[in-house]
């Protein structure tokens, strides 16, 4: 309930701070300008979010390599088709729940490695579409959220239900084990008796020796 809580509370601060700005990305050992936004998300949320959110905005599967994501002839704001190169990348080793999401527009079927380090070709657009793109991450995050802590109630709910059954069992057991015992108890007093008897009979016997 508590992380539920938190990533409502983070899908409001999300909309509220998150902004992109304008950086640099090494691509293929080139560094270009790129547009990028910083997520309180792990790697793999934020992948996920990313490849749902293009799924429905642009349809298709992405081509991937080396970690980038490429969205072929895709609508960028108003301006013409595209194709959306996504990266995504851990803020630092220590900070595994953080990450970076960069951006970068290209013409159709451009090949990056050739682009100048200056070029700006579609950075505003791409902005706009990581803004727009933040709080579908929070919500993503949200629903990853709350199908495991559904499992956690499925789970929590199956042990209890298996706990009941093991009462059950154990009652019975206890019950058996209380008629075995009162059975044990019945049996030694007969028992006692018995030896009783016994040592009388002896006892006659022995005497019988004397005389």
């Amino acid at each position: 309930m508590f992380r539920i809580l938190l990533a409502l509370c983070m899908l409001i601060g999300v909309k509220a701070s998150a902004q992109a700005y304008l950086t640099s990305y090494k691509y293929q050992k080139v560094m270009l300008q790129s547009a990028a936004i910083d997520m309180p998300y792990s790697e793999k949320i934020a992948e996920e979010a990313m490849l749902s959110f293009m799924q429905k905005r642009a349809g298709g599967k992405p081509a991937e390599s080396k970690g980038v994501f490429v969205f072929r002839n895709t609508r960028l704001d108003q301006e013409e088709n595209v194709d959306l190169h996504w990266a995504i990348e851990r803020k630092s080793r220590r900070e595994k729940d953080f990450c970076t999401i960069y951006l970068m527009a290209a013409k159709l079927n451009e090949n990056m490695a050739l682009r100048l380090p200056d070029e700006k070709f579609g950075l505003p657009g791409a902005q706009l579409l990581l803004n727009e793109f933040a709080p579908a991450v929070v919500a993503y995050a949200l629903e990853v959220e709350i199908k495991n802590q559904q499992d956690n109630v499925a789970k929590a709910n199956k042990r209890y239900a298996s706990l009941q059954e093991d009462s059950v069992d154990l009652q019975k057991r206890k019950v058996a084990l209380e008629d075995k015992i009162v059975t044990n108890s019945k049996d030694q007093e007969k028992q006692r008796a018995d030896i009783q008897n016994q040592r009388l009979m002896l006892e006659a016997l022995m005497q019988k020796r004397k005389s």
